[in-house]
């Protein structure tokens, strides 16, 4: 591989130029699908009978929220991230999404098991 693309490939990772209403529009998905998985959740849970074996999961998620919440903000409001380091942290964000979402909605009630 010639050294130009190495450097092309690098500048490119390493680039923190992104126009404001991209970061802010991949901001409020990760923001709407976030909240939205564990405001499914919590909804879930104030519904169903039979759900209050969960309780726990009713606090995790509202851990596992706030964290999600301080990392898009750091992704807002913080300008120089790194492109590599902004891609991380959004495939990271996504994939983890999914398993929270796998596994709270996996749950059965307490009744049914």
């Amino acid at each position: 591989m010639p050294s130009h693309d190495l450097a092309g490939l690098r500048q490119r990772l390493l680039s923190d130029t992104m126009p404001r209403w991209r970061v802010w529009l991949s901001c409020g998905a990760l923001f709407l699908l976030s909240t939205g998985t564990v405001l499914g959740f919590w909804y879930a849970f104030a519904t169903l009978p039979g759900m209050a074996c969960y309780e726990g999961f009713v606090y995790l998620a509202g851990f596992w929220l706030l964290a999600q919440w301080l990392i898009i903000g750091y992704l807002a409001g913080y300008r120089p991230v790194p492109a590599f380091a902004r891609w991380g942290l959004t495939f990271t964000l996504l994939v983890a999404n999914a398993w929270f979402g796998l596994l709270v909605f996996s749950l059965r009630p307490c009744a049914a098991s």
